[in-house]
């Protein structure tokens, strides 16, 4: 019973502050006519009613719209993760590639040096088998030395004939035959093959 008399009261002094509101105007100092809908409490109330009802359908919006701008943030905020993960992995994949090409050079250049102190080592041996030839061909007398030489290439037999003293190369030139002596000469000269 209390209840209803506080609620009561409670109506009666809103309706009467709805009346005064209406009679002297709206708060941007606009004087309205107050039409005679208004004027009974009932309509009054049914007038809060409405109001009361659109507030709440608006709010309801307010509501559907927040969760709509929710659910819109969180996927963009899952979209913005994957594509820093995408970013991440991308990145990671550009050092890895380049830590390949490193590699990748190192071994070349390694294989290179590899290659060229096998050819080097190549080289000294060559020169290594040929120094002991030309003591071979040295010791010889110059006759033999000199059948035996004009039957190699011509390139081994200048390459040999120039390891060898320049007084025994000469006896072994002498005996060979004039034209491949010659061709000998030549190389053993020009270093031609």
């Amino acid at each position: 019973m209390k209840r209803s008399l506080n609620q009561a009261s409670y109506f009666v002094g809103l309706i009467l502050l709805i009346q005064i509101f209406l009679i002297q105007g709206t708060a941007f100092g606009k004087k309205e006519e107050t039409p005679e809908a208004l004027q009974t409490p009932k309509a009054m109330i049914a007038a809060l009613n409405q109001r009361h009802v659109a507030i709440d359908q608006r709010e309801s919006r307010m509501k559907e719209r927040e969760s709509q701008l929710k659910l819109l943030k969180d996927e963009i905020l899952s979209m913005l993760e994957d594509h820093k993960k995408k970013v991440t992995d991308y990145q990671k994949m550009v050092t890895d590639y380049e830590k390949m090409v490193d590699d990748y050079k190192k071994l070349q250049e390694e294989a290179a040096k590899k290659e060229a102190d096998r050819l080097n080592d190549q080289a000294k041996e060559e020169e290594a088998r040929l120094d002991l030839l030309a003591k071979i061909y040295q010791s010889m007398k110059a006759k033999e030395a000199a059948i035996r030489i004009s039957k190699l290439k011509e390139s081994t037999g200048a390459n040999i004939l120039r390891r060898i003293k320049p007084k025994i190369s000469a006896a072994i030139l002498g005996n060979m035959d004039a034209g491949k002596a010659a061709r000998y000469t030549e190389v053993f000269i020009t270093g031609r093959k």
